[in-house]
């Protein structure tokens, strides 16, 4: 009788470490990006050469969505024109989710002008996540943490051979 009941005890334990739904395990996954949800401004700069450097106005609005198991981020550029009325320089947005079935993280963003989609596996951390895009010209690496100050720090570098890196864009920006 000890062994039937032992034995039954051992498959009860069992089946709950692996009873936990997707939804569950997505939601856990996704508590690892809850520092980021919220309002944030601040401002930003990309440099696509020695004389380019262009400055912007940013806002991200970060929202987790389907009962806690996505990140919509939408991410707003403005920069003055010379006649120094504020136009949109910048439109983004972003999903981030965990998928199950091959536990990794995806990164889906759209942007404008231009019309670019891009997808990734991001590298999520403690108050940080990073993720590597190829492009024709090269690689480009972004890394977003939450500083020592509290702010969202992100900032991107690009490589044309994948050993030497140079920055061109960097983001601070303050939670509202």
């Amino acid at each position: 009788m000890k062994t039937i009941s032992l034995l039954f005890l051992l498959i009860f334990l069992a089946s709950i470490g692996y009873s936990q739904s997707p939804e569950i395990i997505q939601q856990n996954a996704m508590k690892k990006m809850e520092w980021l949800v919220g309002e944030w401004k601040g401002t930003a700069w990309t440099q696509m050469g020695p004389q380019n450097r262009d400055t912007v106005e940013m806002h991200e609005s970060i929202v987790l969505e389907l009962n806690g198991t996505i990140l919509k981020i939408k991410g707003t550029g403005y920069h003055f024109n010379k006649e120094g009325n504020k136009e949109v320089a910048h439109d983004a947005f972003a999903v981030v989710s965990y998928d199950v079935a091959n536990q990794k993280y995806r990164w889906q963003s759209w942007r404008v002008p231009g019309g670019y989609f891009t997808e990734h596996e991001p590298e999520v951390g403690e108050n940080s996540f990073s993720w590597i895009m190829e492009t024709p010209q090269g690689k480009m690496k972004y890394k977003l943490q939450l500083n020592n100050k509290g702010q969202w720090h992100e900032t991107g570098h690009f490589s044309r051979d994948g050993e030497n890196w140079f920055p061109f864009f960097e983001m601070v920006l303050n939670k509202q």
